[in-house]
């Protein structure tokens, strides 16, 4: 049986990516905010491209996921049915 804990912590390895891509988006999006102003208008700002790396960073349990699936299986959580 798996412990309450093991479930949070199995959870909280697959919530860095999407998290930090999303943070990379609305930073990109919001345009940066006043420190923007000393460093000049861009696309990419610091932040954006700091969330970015990260998010690439924490792409580790996804991709380990990915290659666990076994070939042709249903894209399915256990459990559930299509």
């Amino acid at each position: 049986m798996t412990s309450p804990l093991a479930c949070v912590t199995d959870g909280l390895r697959y919530a860095a990516l999407p998290t930090l891509a999303a943070m990379a988006f609305v930073t990109t999006a919001s345009g940066g905010g006043p420190a923007e102003a000393l460093c000049g208008p861009s696309g990419l700002n610091g932040m954006a491209v700091m969330y970015g790396l990260m998010s690439a960073f924490h792409a580790g349990p996804w991709l380990k996921l990915i290659a666990n699936l076994p070939a042709g299986a249903p894209h399915t959580r256990e459990g559930e049915t299509i």
